[in-house]
This record gives C-alpha cells, sequence and structure tokens, in this order.
C-alpha cells in the first residue's frame, strides 16, 4: 500500500491550499477535480491519499456521515466545531468550550473519559433563503456537500 506524501510534497502543500482556501467542506473527488481544472497532474488516489493523511494529521476536520463520502475543511489547532449551511455548504469554525466541559462532566459522572467530542451543526447561512430544504445527500457530482444546485447569492467566490 502506498503511504500518503511526506509533510511538505508538493502534493501535499497543494491539496493543503485549495483546501485553505474553500469556505465549503470539499470531497476528496470535488478537490481532485478542482485541481485538475487548475492544471494539475496530481492523481485521484493521491488526493485520497494525502487528504487522509492531513486529516490524521489533525490538520483537517473530517465529516463522515452515513451512506455519504467525507468531506474535509482545515481546522484552527484549538477545539472547535462547525456550522454549516445545509443549502450551500459554506462552514464556520466555532469554539464551544462549554460545549467540552459539558461533555467531559457527562461522561465523568458515568465513568467515562473523553477521547473526542463531535458536534455537528447545520443550518441555513444568512446568505441563503428559507424555504425548501435541500435533499440531505452532498452532490456527488461535485463532491460538496449540500444541494445540487447552491443558491447563487451564497456560492462561494472564485
Amino acid at each position: 500500500m502506498l503511504s500518503a506524501p511526506a509533510d511538505g510534497s508538493p502534493q501535499r502543500t497543494e491539496v493543503l491550499e485549495l483546501l485553505r482556501g474553500s469556505t465549503t467542506f470539499l470531497s476528496a473527488r470535488a478537490v481532485h477535480r478542482r485541481l485538475r481544472a487548475q492544471g494539475s497532474g496530481i492523481g485521484q488516489s493521491t488526493v485520497y491519499r494525502v487528504v487522509q493523511a492531513l486529516a490524521r494529521d489533525g490538520l483537517l476536520d473530517v465529516v463522515r456521515a452515513p451512506g455519504r463520502e467525507a468531506v474535509y475543511l482545515p481546522c484552527s489547532s484549538s477545539r472547535h466545531h462547525h456550522v454549516r449551511c445545509d443549502a450551500c455548504g459554506r462552514a464556520v469554525e466555532v469554539a464551544a468550550p462549554e460545549v467540552q466541559r459539558w461533555a467531559h462532566d457527562v461522561a465523568a459522572e458515568h465513568g467515562f473519559a473523553v477521547s473526542q467530542v463531535v458536534v455537528s451543526l447545520t443550518g441555513r447561512c444568512d446568505r441563503c433563503p428559507l424555504g425548501e430544504t435541500p435533499a440531505a445527500r452532498p452532490d456527488h457530482r461535485s463532491g460538496v456537500a449540500g444541494p445540487a444546485t447552491p443558491d447563487p447569492s451564497c456560492a462561494e467566490p472564485a
């Protein structure tokens, strides 16, 4: 089995720079598609290995929902959570130390030690109109978590 490119490799840098420029969670497939559109020669399996390594190294947050493709977004080094728009996929990192404290307190009351706290908040951002709820599954053509056709008024700037 091939390993992910080492720290500082051109592929790792390329993937991380693309993800750092995104305000939405992206699948490895979407990362590959965007890099190829920018003229990169990176292979799809290399992208998959790189995003997995970046997530393992704590540089990317990953959302894995049953029956859906994993999606990635760069994260800060501090403990945080995300609020994600279910219409356009835009995500905002939020600090919530009270959630961390609550999770550790509840676990301790029941004889557990917390190894990870995962909170998933979804809703509509202030750029997307309320109304019909989009399909819950990510658009596998674009790899972006959200509907197949995001509202243009809240789409990510080019």
